[in-house]
């Protein structure tokens, strides 16, 4: 493939081009696309909000329950696993079999980003890496936004049920 210059109108191939760029001007060109991007260890998809008992859900004042044997909420029945309701709550199970909840929204910069932690058994945001303990105080010295905590919920489990509530 051939690659016009703007200046003399003449072509080159990507090998010619490179070469004339650099290694270095390559690489600081591409380096902020490549390390832009970050793995999550695990990822949980958003329950869909029509198989729940909804009452109300939003950051303040909801009222709702989880049936635990739905496919959709199988990432609770082991323990550090985490289900996002409506991408407005995080439903977790810690590493000793507690079921909480806490709003999606962290205190640094009122971004959707907290996910739970089954590693750290901590609420975690992964916009700014904010960490959270289980009651939503933060942990996160360098961040003293997130220090402000999080809004975590009540649960109330009755069989397979899961009642999360403000």
């Amino acid at each position: 493939m051939k690659i016009p210059l703007l200046a003399n109108f003449t072509t080159m191939d990507r090998k010619e081009f490179i070469a004339k760029l650099g290694a270095g001007a390559a690489f600081a060109v591409t380096a902020t696309c490549l390390c832009g991007c970050v793995k999550m260890d695990d990822p949980a998809a958003p329950v869909d909000v029509s198989s729940l008992n909804l009452i109300k859900i939003d950051e303040n004042n909801f009222d709702f329950t989880l049936d635990l044997t739905t496919q959709a909420n199988a990432p609770l029945k082991n323990n550090g696993g985490y289900v996002i309701i409506d991408n407005k709550c995080v439903v977790a199970k810690t590493n000793t079999g507690a079921y909480i909840a806490a709003t999606r929204v962290c205190s640094d910069q009122n971004l959707r980003g907290i996910v739970w932690s089954g590693t750290l058994n901590q609420w975690h945001c992964v916009e700014h890496d904010a960490t959270f303990d289980e009651g939503g105080t933060g942990t996160t010295v360098f961040n003293s936004l997130g220090n402000k905590g999080i809004v975590v919920y009540n649960t109330q489990l009755n069989g397979d049920n899961l009642r999360v509530y403000s």
